[in-house]
């Protein structure tokens, strides 16, 4: 409406001197006659009822020409969707609803894709897929997943939505290498803090890439294929309850303004390679029951520990190099700080 009545004074000027006949040819471009808005050809909506589709995957289907010069998005009204969703590169799936509320998304006004069987999302080519205030709960199977037949590298941006399922066994985002995730403010909650997010194995001679922004994590992030050419891994401003292992070269690991805790568990697992690396910033590692805070999964190397103004519930063994040489002192941090003020 506001759209309208500004290309009317644009077209009249301020004071509008246009008849009832020009205002009901120009309303009539963005509202049709039920007095929905009309969307771009680029934008479909999906929901239960007033809506161009009932299900997401008949919205999807129906795109046969999204590129990067002409992507598409769709709307999807709250609901519980029980489909699995075969998606499309160039195509943002975006939800009608509010971001997560809480870390398990109980009460959460978001659209929920849960099929009864198999990943809630399928892609059959490798390309960028975008999500917005969508909830994934899969009950049998990783939350993502490739069509039979297909095995291609995906990159998934995931903002403001959640994938959780409280009884799944199964590793919860994915178990494969191929997937590259990027998350922001979202929840990403696996059945306990022990029980996997992702349990790639391989061999497949790719990057892997996981990024976690303003986020909720709970679980293991387990990269178990040592042919994985480099791994990168980046915490901000993010709560971790979990471990994350790694069997391949850590090029690159960050975390910044980040609370990680686990429980009779090592946080962080990498191979002993004075090629991997860990860099934490004014950061929170909490480390309850025996063990190492920081751990080697194998190898005889000494991977670089580059801490700056954490606090750390225990030193870091003596297996890794440090950035000032001195695991007791790492640079302005707090060691053996006490967890009741964490």
């Amino acid at each position: 409406n506001r759209a309208a009545i500004r290309d009317l004074t644009k077209e009249l000027g301020i004071e509008l001197k246009g008849n009832c006949y020009d205002l009901h040819d120009r309303l009539s471009r963005v509202i049709d006659p039920d007095g929905r808005l009309v969307l771009p050809e680029t934008v479909l909506s999906v929901g239960k009822q007033n809506a161009d589709f009932t299900s997401i995957q008949a919205a999807i289907d129906s795109i046969t020409d999204a590129s990067p010069s002409k992507v598409y998005t769709v709307h999807v009204y709250p609901g519980l969707y029980e489909e699995n969703v075969v998606m499309k590169p160039n195509i943002i799936l975006r939800g009608i609803g509010l971001p997560p509320l809480s870390t398990d998304c109980a009460s959460d006004f978001i659209p929920t894709i849960s099929p009864p069987n198999g990943p809630c999302i399928k892609t059959t080519t490798s390309g960028i897929y975008y999500f917005d205030r969508i909830k994934l709960a899969p009950i049998t199977s990783p939350a993502f997943d490739t069509q039979s037949g297909y095995s291609a590298q995906c990159e998934v941006y995931f903002f403001n939505g959640a994938v959780v399922n409280n009884q799944l066994t199964e590793p919860l985002l994915a178990a494969a290498t191929y997937w590259q995730f990027t998350f922001r403010n979202s929840v990403v909650a696996a059945q306990s803090s022990s029980k996997p997010i992702i349990n790639a194995e391989g061999p497949l001679r790719f990057d892997y890439t996981f990024k976690a922004v303003d986020s909720f994590l709970a679980g293991v992030i387990d990269i178990a294929a040592d042919e994985v050419e480099e791994v990168y891994f980046f915490l901000n401003k993010t709560r971790f309850y979990g471990k994350f292992i790694c069997q391949a070269v850590m090029l690159d690991a960050q975390v910044f303004y980040t609370t990680w805790k686990n429980y009779n568990a090592s946080l962080f697992d990498i191979p002993g390679d004075s090629g991997s690396c860990l860099r934490a910033f004014f950061s929170h590692f909490t480390l309850s029951g025996a063990g190492d805070i920081f751990g080697i999964s194998y190898g005889a190397g000494k991977p670089v520990l580059d801490l700056f103004h954490c606090a750390l519930s225990k030193a870091p063994s003596a297996a890794f190099t440090f950035n000032n040489t001195d695991r007791f002192n790492c640079t302005s941090c707090n060691i053996g700080f006490d967890e009741r003020g964490f």
